[in-house]
Parts: C-alpha cells; structure tokens; sequence
C-alpha cells in the first residue's frame, strides 16, 4: 500500500501590503520547522510550522503571489485551504 501525505496548507492574510512586499514572520527560536515541507512565495522562503494536524505557513501579501510547496517525501495528494477560495494548484 501507498503512503499517502496530505498536505494542508492555510493562508492567512494578516496585513495588507503590496504582493511585491510579501511579509513574512519569524518563529521563535525554540520552534523547529516542518521537515516534510517546504514554502516559497515569489522565490522568498518561509517557516513552515509543523502542528498535529498540518503544517502551517504565515505570511502576508496584497494581490497575487505564486506559493511553491516542495515537498520532501513522496506524496499521492494534497489539499488547499480555503476551499472557497478556488485556489489554482497543481503537482509536479
């Protein structure tokens, strides 16, 4: 049988500022990052928080942003948050 991973990623939108000014937020010290996942938007790297439930990425933009989710172990499906927000996505 096939390992399947879901990943679920929500964004929260925390400030309003202009995509070409995405803010990103630093954990704290003491937090180590998800090992499975990693994030960037428009090219800037950001925490992934690994939780029980997902693994969490914070960050802030106005607009449009391409988001880029690697993924460090093979994976069969994956899962956008906000379903309402009829995020595009795709698996490479």
């Amino acid at each position: 049988m096939r390992l399947m991973t879901t990943f679920t990623f929500f964004l929260f939108i925390l400030l309003k500022v202009s995509a070409a000014n995405i803010v990103t937020y630093n954990a704290p010290t003491e937090i180590l990052p998800a090992t499975e996942f990693e994030v960037e938007v428009n090219g800037q790297k950001v925490f992934v928080y690994n939780t029980r439930t997902a693994a969490i990425a914070y960050f802030s933009f106005e607009g449009e942003v391409d988001v880029t989710v690697t993924f460090l172990s093979p994976i069969d499906n994956f899962d956008i948050r906000p379903k309402s927000k009829n995020i595009k996505s795709h698996l490479k």
